[in-house]
């Protein structure tokens, strides 16, 4: 290939996100002159929007100072991953990428990584970026300070003198201290950090239970007269989904205490496999924790899973916690119900029997039809099961038993969803008008499937070519003849042409048409009327 195609090739990969064919499948094989090149290097990052294109590049490229700047203004900062040390060294487009994006800091090289200014830039974009700051640097309290202000998690890497420095530490946490706290995963103090925290720390209560749904491990490294505070741990429990699992580090005479349990367990329903033995059998706990969660029913003591009236409470709650139930609970009627009802594809856990039920199939899929693959076979023969599911998933048609695929009303049904089933149909629908039309309307290219009849119908092909014009190749010869039917066809695809009657390869009106459409139909016209 020449640069010219390789560059199309690229630009049509972006345009389809590479699903069809990768940077490496094109690159592979480029000619090394090529990969040398600056130019044809900056067309194909330009192209395919990837600075991936920059691993193909050889070295004398790659030394190119504005290459690099052009990827870091125009495309990812990333693309100094494949950066010589060279530009690396390069003040200028560290800061630009800097500017971009803080954790473009770890590309510098070691002796900007030792500049102040570009760190504090860094960090103050992006404050996890101080771990790719020197050592020196993560000991320097204006940068430290820059990286907390920035996000919490930056504590992970600022030198050890900061971390016993609790005027420091309530500065950096106080934004996460309020009612608004940001605790997402990027900005906590996580249990690592915190076990490293001065006793004084380790003892707030206020700065603690802010903490706790950051990083719920922090418990373990409190203080000892906190984790004793009843009225602590069940504050702790109560505030939210990540810090109710404290429990499991709790003492067991807390485990052991109902107010806590109920507590947890309402936070999150999975924490009764936490509390103690005797309260995994107490029914009241287990019911606030189904309610929260039907799937904890995995975790309440064997003897209460045994309980037809726990399992239906579960089920009710979370269909799909009948997984958790004894194949004779699996077998009920009643429970399989209540469990598609809930959640249809739990009908992948009832048992075989339930999945040949009449009701309880018919009940998943009138839910939820792409259900329909847990159901038993028997039911691929079924034409109201069909009918169900047909038009509400791609890929159902053709799973049917061959006799339902050749159901027009199944047919039909599974056309208001895709075309595109033809190579499933028998030859006894492609008569069928209705049948055929409904396809044409969605896809002209459908004609190909058509009988020899219907290519020949004007109205019905006149329908297809104004949807796909190329689908004048599958019309009769006394179509592929009538300047009606080659006219729409090339006006909706000049590329049509290709099949047309020869003598209007040659027709002006027609040939323009088709070049006003697309200038590739040059092609097919023909030469007397170029020669004219």
């Amino acid at each position: 290939m020449d640069k010219e195609e390789i560059i199309e090739q690229l630009e049509s990969g972006a345009h389809d996100g590479f699903t069809d064919i990768s940077i490496d499948t094109i690159l592979d094989d480029c000619p090394d002159h090529f990969l040398a090149d600056a130019d044809f290097i900056a067309d194909a990052l330009d192209a395919s929007l990837e600075v991936s294109v920059l691993a193909y590049a050889k070295d004398n490229v790659l030394s190119d100072r504005s290459l690099f700047l052009h990827v870091v203004n125009n495309l990812d900062v990333h693309g100094l991953t494949y950066a010589p040390q060279k530009i690396r060294e390069d003040e200028e487009i560290i800061r630009l990428a800097i500017n971009k994006n803080g954790y473009a800091l770890k590309y510098a090289s070691s002796s900007l990584r030792d500049k102040k200014d570009i760190v504090l830039m860094a960090v103050s974009n992006e404050g996890g970026s101080l771990g790719y700051a020197s050592e020196n640097l993560q000991n320097n309290q204006e940068v430290v300070l820059a990286a907390i202000k920035n996000t919490a998690s930056a504590w992970e890497y600022v030198g050890s003198k900061f971390l016993q420095n609790s005027k420091m530490i309530r500065t950096s946490l106080v934004d996460l201290t309020g009612d608004d706290a940001d605790l997402t995963r990027n900005n906590y103090v996580s249990a690592k950090v915190f076990e490293l925290f001065p006793n004084d720390i380790k003892s707030d209560r206020t700065l603690i239970m802010n903490l706790l749904e950051g990083d719920y491990r922090i418990f373990e490294f409190i203080d000892e007269k906190l984790k004793s505070d009843k009225e602590f741990v069940t504050q702790a429990i109560a505030s939210g989904l990540n810090a109710s699992n404290i429990l499991r580090f709790v003492d067991k005479k807390f485990r052991d205490d109902k107010n806590i349990a109920m507590e947890a367990v309402k936070t999150n329903g999975w924490l009764i496999g936490d509390v103690s033995e005797r309260l995994q059998k107490d029914r009241q706990v287990i019911e606030q924790a189904l309610k929260q969660n039907g799937n904890a029913l995995r975790d309440v003591h064997p003897s209460m899973a045994r309980d037809y009236s726990i399992v239906r409470f579960a089920v009710e709650s979370t269909g799909s916690a009948i997984r958790f139930t004894s194949d004779e609970f699996k077998n009920d009627r009643f429970l399989a119900m209540l469990a598609v009802k809930g959640s249809p594809h739990a009908l992948q856990w009832v048992s075989e029997g339930m999945q040949s039920d009449h009701e309880v199939v018919f009940a998943a899929i009138y839910c939820d039809a792409h259900a329909y693959s847990y159901a038993d076979d028997i039911f691929l023969k079924d034409k109201n099961f069909a009918l169900a599911i047909v038009g509400k998933v791609y890929g159902a048609f053709e799973n049917l038993d061959r006799s339902l695929q050749g159901d027009r009303d199944v047919v039909l049904e599974a056309l208001n969803l895709n075309w595109d089933i033809t190579d499933h149909l028998p030859q006894s629908l492609n008569d069928d008008d209705e049948v055929i039309t409904k396809m044409l309307r969605v896809c002209g290219g459908a004609m190909e499937f058509a009988s020899d009849r219907i290519r020949n119908s004007k109205d019905i092909v006149l329908m297809a070519i104004k949807e796909n014009g190329r689908a004048l190749e599958f019309v009769s010869s006394d179509l592929q003849s009538d300047k009606e039917i080659v006219l729409a066809a090339v006006k909706q695809n000049g590329l049509a042409l290709e099949f047309a009657n020869d003598v209007f390869k040659s027709d002006k009106e027609v040939v323009t048409s088709a070049l006003e459409n697309n200038g590739e139909a040059m092609q097919f016209v023909s030469k007397d009327l170029l020669n004219f």
